[in-house]
C-alpha cells in the first residue's frame, strides 16, 4: 500500500474516448489501493464524465485524489454548463437517464456544485 496522497488533474476533450481515457487514468492512480472499489470508481468516472460530454458543448476536466491512509478517493468532474444535475427517476423505457441514480447507489457521497463557469460533479468512495 502507497502511504502518500496522489493527485490527478486531466483536461478531456468533447468527444467518444473521454470516458476511455477518463477510466484509464483514474485506474492508474487508484492502483492497488482501491481493489474493494477499483471498479466502482471506473463505473462512476464513466458515468459522469459522460455526462458532461453528452450535455454540454465543451469537454471537461476530470480531477481525482486518492488518500490511501483515508481508504478514500475522491473523483470530481467539472464543464462549462451552469446547469445543476438532478436526481429524478427514468422513463422505464428509456435508453439513458440512469447515471445520477447508479452514481447515488454506489457512492459513498456525491454532489454538484456551481461555479462562475459552470459545474462541478463529484463522488467519494472508500471509508
Amino acid at each position: 500500500m502507497t502511504t502518500t496522497q496522489r493527485h490527478l488533474h486531466l483536461e478531456l476533450p468533447h468527444d467518444h474516448d473521454s470516458p476511455l481515457r477518463a477510466r484509464r487514468a483514474v485506474r492508474r492512480l487508484v492502483g492497488d489501493d482501491g481493489d474493494g472499489y477499483v471498479d466502482d470508481a471506473l463505473l462512476l468516472t464513466s458515468e459522469l464524465v459522460t455526462n458532461a460530454i453528452e450535455h454540454t458543448p465543451g469537454g471537461c476536466t476530470l480531477a481525482a485524489t486518492m488518500d490511501p491512509l483515508a481508504s478514500g478517493l475522491r473523483v470530481e468532474v467539472s464543464d462549462d454548463s451552469v446547469a445543476l444535475p438532478v436526481l429524478s427517476p427514468a422513463r422505464r423505457d428509456a435508453i439513458g437517464g440512469r447515471g445520477l441514480r447508479i452514481v447515488d447507489l454506489i457512492s459513498r457521497r456525491w454532489g454538484a456544485e456551481a461555479s462562475r463557469t459552470g459545474k462541478t460533479v463529484w463522488f467519494e468512495l472508500g471509508s
